[in-house]
């Protein structure tokens, strides 16, 4: 069976089967299969594996699932009965490194200088001055005036 974009796929109707595996892992036949099928006039439903049938599933549920009861009702034993795990916060200061991945280079070997290479180039933070609306005076971006302490 060929398709619009060129790839060829191989059915076969004896082993239900297509060479992209759709049909072979659901039991449903796929496109490729249904333009084959189509092609060859032949009805599609006698394609489609049995276990999606009515009278699998009428089988398979025909049997009643009787009720239990309650656990008030259990045959009590001698055990400690078991715990629901503790999902609440850890004790102690949390850690505020992230978790790096396995093949993650820690921060100290990344940036380790090797002989006969420059020193990378750090940018620093730069300040510069500003007029403050409150006071009108020049003041570094470093710190601010707070109205309420002028008065």
């Amino acid at each position: 069976m060929s398709c619009y974009d060129g790839a060829r796929y191989v059915v076969n109707f004896q082993k239900f089967s297509c060479s992209c595996r759709k049909w072979d892992l659901t039991g449903i036949p796929c496109n490729h299969a249904m333009s084959a099928i189509c092609s060859q006039v032949l009805d599609p439903e006698d394609f489609v594996n049995p276990c999606y049938s009515v009278q699998t599933f009428k089988r398979v549920y025909q049997y009643e699932i009787m009720p239990v009861n309650g656990p008030k009702l259990w045959a009590q034993t001698g055990n400690i009965p078991p715990l629901p795990p503790n999902f609440g916060r850890k004790e102690g200061r949390p850690s505020r490194a992230r978790r790096m991945e396995p093949d993650e280079i820690p921060n100290k070997q990344r940036g380790s200088i090797k002989r006969g290479q420059k020193k990378p180039i750090k940018l620093k933070r730069q300040s510069y001055t500003v007029k403050c609306h409150y006071c009108g005076g020049w003041k570094s971006t470093s710190y601010t005036t707070n109205p309420k302490s002028r008065s």
